[in-house]
Formats: C-alpha cells, structure tokens, sequence
C-alpha cells in the first residue's frame, strides 16, 4: 500500500500489509490499520459532506492520526492545514480567520480548542462531536483555478499575524518525484520524523513515507531532549534516514554513541532549514563513514525544497565553503542584484512556487515577481554559482548596519565554529531605535574562553568591523520550534543577563 500523488488514491504495491506504516505518539500502524484509519476518515468526510477544495485545521503533536488526517483530506481533496500544540490559542486563532477555517480535526485530548470552531472530528475515535453552522467555504487557487490548494503552511508574520502559504497540487507531485528518485530512498528505510507539524520540511519525510510505502518513526518534543532515549528508538525501529536541521544534529554529535558503529542502519543524513556548517560535516562524515549526507535548501513558498548536493570531502575542499546544492528538475535559481563578486539574491523559477500568501496582495506583489516573462520569487537569500553549484551567503534580514558597515552575522557565527574548542555559536545584533548598537556573539563549550583570545582569533579572519563587542558563553544554543537557531530567545537571555544559568 502506497499513496499515489499523481493519481491521488491510495494503491496497492509489494508493500506488506502487516508491515510497521507508522510509529505515532498515541499509535504504532501496520499500512493495513494506516489505510482502514485513513478509510474511517474519509467516510466520515463524505457523510458530513464538506466542500471540496474547504480548509480543515489539524491540531496535534505527532500523533499517528495527524498523517491519517493529512492523508484522507488530500484524498478528499480537501486542504488541511497543520496547527501543532505548541502554537497559542491566539495564534490558532489568527490562522482560522485567515484560511477561514471552520473544521478541526482534534488528535489530543485537549478540548478547550474545539470551542474556537464551527464543526469538531476528533480522534482517534474519528467521531463529529461538534456540527453547526453552514460550511460551504471552499479555497481557490488564484492563479490556476484547476490546480487545486493541497495545504496551507502558516509562517511568522512580521505584522505580528501569521502569514498563510498554500501549496498545490502540481508543486507536491513535482516534489514527492524529486525526492523519491534523487535521494537514495526507498521502501525498505525507516525515516525519522522530528519536525514539527507546521513546519514545511516535515512534508520531506512524510510525503516519502506515502509515496515510498517506507515507514515513519515520530518523535515528539520531549524526547529530541532526551539524546538517550532517542538513540535507544533509533536502535529499537532500525532507523535508517535522519532528516532535520543541522542544529538538531549538532546536539546528538556530542554523543558518543551518535557513530556507524553503534547504529550502523542509519544510512542517510538530510539537512535543510538553516545552514550547514561546514565543522558539522566534517564531525558527522568521521562518525559516519558510509553515510550519505546531503544538504537541501528551499523556502515554504516554493514547496519546501528546490535544491540539493550530496556532500563529500572533495566538494568541501575544493570550495572551502558548503553547498546548497543544485536546482531540482523543472526549476531555476536566478540571482538578482548580484555585486561585483557574483553575490546576488537568491530567486526560484517554477511551477512548484505558492500561488502566493493568502489576503496579502502588497506581499505578493513585492515577493512573488514576473523576471524575463517567468513568475519567479524572491527568497531573501543571498547566493552565487561556483561551477553550477549555489552557495548561501546568509539573509537579507540577517545582514545589519554597523558603524556604517554592512555585516552578515551569519560570517561570524561561521568564524567561531572553526575555533577548536568552540562547540556551536550564534550572533545577534542588539538595536535600539531601529539602529545595531552592538555585536553579541554567543558560544557553547566545555570551559568558558578568554575573550581577548577569541578577539585575537576573529582579527586574523574577520575585518575589525565585525568583531563582536562581547562574547558570551551559554550552556546550549536554543532551538526554536522548527529546530532552527532562536535568536530572539538569545537577545532576551542576554538583555535578562540569564545566560549563566540557562539551559535548555
């Protein structure tokens, strides 16, 4: 049993039925009680008989039927929308009005957020608890009226409300092809799922579950915290495919069991959502030999990922620098403004992008751009091409003015990596009155360094401009909740002067 994007059905294959589909918080599934909870679902679907192309929020945190629920509203074709618990009712809130959401399909057992919405399914008992009201709401894509919204991704708003991203159905075939022909993966893996519900590099491992008929491992918050517990599930379910941010991973390097030799199944390492350094690699190809590490990269806007290297040692040697790859089939990466060393911002060609934000005209047009008669979009980021091969060379809105210089924070935290005893580092840029008044690097290690040695250190590789004015050590660099760098957790820590006693 395998889900078919093309065909969008559920279809038989050499699959075993009684083979382990899914390990959730709640439930572990054979792909015969994945299809039949699937089933139960769209049933249900049908009796209610919502509106095709209608926006259903999941609400949940690795529960098996949070990809059940994915699975039967793209089977329906309805458009699901995921809403994970750590979000606040306000935020929920905010993104119900948006999509204009009137059903929630509630995987915990947390009740309060029901009262938010017109129509209530709750699992696993797959039971409407709540109905009233009209539901007659259905999504259209702007654009392509044909190509019907699949899902919707919410991000951060930099007005404080999230911005939705709906994705269609053309961007996750051409995606789920891409994915299960290029990366080595088939249905004999199990994948380790640790991204959150909404955040879009999520749909990596779980559309190659679907489309693969391979076998997905959940893991909530909790135990990612838990560096022995997780390996202990790794060995348990034979784990084959680790797929997250570089910055997750970098936790489990400090590990000594994190090695070939004690889960000598875990063949295949996937990164994307922030940058790789190149210190990560090379840690994590001495403690994995055999493995294949790739390096993705990719914006929600253009369904999640559009570019991807597999790395070794030659690639970093000869460019003392890390890839993000090269572009997918059907997609190119044009570099707008480009300076006079070929640095330019990072734009995506094709037709996996987002029809654009929902209700956010102004956005769409300063984002979503027509170039040369192709529509293109304008990541943010900042690349260039060395032999057909893109760089990232950090983010517009990580780039900050300084003394008059303009200096991308990204380039110092890459410096610190390199210092031997450093283990992982970040910088932020302390402003007042929309103006950078000041440089903080943050570092964790064994033992607190000398600042002055650090100084040293950054001179013989950094211009005097972008020395840090302080230097701090910190227990752990903080996560956010998409496994990336919390820079806003480490202005408040150090604006609390907390950083001595935090942990995370």
């Amino acid at each position: 049993m395998k889900y078919s994007f093309e065909d969008n059905k559920l279809i038989e294959s050499d699959v075993e039925k009684d083979k382990i589909a899914l390990v959730g918080s709640d439930f572990s599934w054979s792909w015969g009680d994945f299809e039949m909870e699937v089933n139960k679902l769209l049933l249900l679907l049908n009796e209610l008989n919502l509106p095709k192309s209608n926006p259903v929020i999941i609400y949940g945190h690795k529960q098996a039927h949070i990809i059940a629920a994915k699975t039967a509203l793209m089977l329906y074709g309805a458009v699901y929308v995921p809403a994970d618990v750590i979000f606040p009712f306000e935020r929920i809130q905010m993104m119900k009005e948006e999509c204009k959401a009137q059903v929630l399909i509630n995987c915990t057992t947390d009740v309060a957020i029901n009262e938010l919405f017109d129509c209530v399914i709750q699992a696993p008992s797959i039971t409407c608890i709540k109905q009233q009201g009209k539901i007659d709401f259905e999504l259209k894509n702007p654009l392509e009226p044909e190509n019907k919204i699949n899902y919707i991704l919410f991000t951060s708003g930099t007005t404080g409300r999230p911005k939705g991203v709906p994705i269609a159905r053309k961007g996750i075939i051409e995606f789920s092809q891409w994915i299960s022909n290029d990366f080595s993966i088939d249905s004999t893996d199990v994948l380790l799922n640790v991204s959150s519900l909404s955040f879009d590099f999520a749909s990596f491992d779980e559309f190659l579950f679907l489309r693969l008929g391979a076998t997905l491992v959940s893991v909530t918050s909790d135990e990612l915290k838990d560096q022995t517990g997780l390996i202990d599930k790794i060995l348990a379910h034979n784990v084959s495919v680790w797929i997250s941010t570089p910055s997750l991973v970098y936790l489990y390097l400090r590990d000594p069991r994190f090695t070939e030799e004690h889960l000598p199944n875990l063949h295949s390492f996937v990164f994307a959502g922030e940058a790789l350094p190149v210190k990560t690699y090379q840690e994590l190809a001495k403690r994995f030999p055999s493995a294949a590490i790739w390096n993705a990269y990719g914006p929600s806007e253009a369904t999640n990922l559009t570019t991807s290297v597999r790395l070794n040692d030659s690639i970093i040697e000869k460019y003392n620098a890390m890839p993000i790859g090269y572009p997918k089939p059907n997609s190119k990466i044009i570099l707008l403004n480009e300076d006079e060393e070929g640095v330019g911002e990072i734009c995506i060609q094709g037709e996996h992008l987002s029809p654009g934000y929902l209700n956010n005209e102004e956005l769409n047009q300063a984002k979503f751009i027509t170039y040369e008669n192709e529509r293109i979009y304008l990541t943010g980021d900042q690349g260039y091409y060395k032999d057909g091969l893109i760089f990232y060379a950090g983010r517009n809105d990580e780039m900050v003015k300084f003394h008059g210089y303009r200096i991308e924070l990204e380039d110092i935290s890459s410096t610190l990596k390199t210092f031997e005893s450093i283990e992982n580092a970040s910088t932020i840029g302390l402003k007042s009155k929309g103006e950078t008044k000041k440089i903080v690097a943050f570092y964790s290690a064994q033992n607190e360094l000398d600042s002055a040695e650090l100084v040293s250190f950054l001179r013989k590789k950094l211009p005097e401009y972008m020395i840090p004015s302080d230097f701090r050590k910190i227990h752990e660099i903080p996560l956010n909740t998409s496994g990336k760098t919390d820079k806003k957790k480490l202005e408040a820590i150090y604006l609390n002067k907390a950083f001595k006693n935090f942990h995370t």
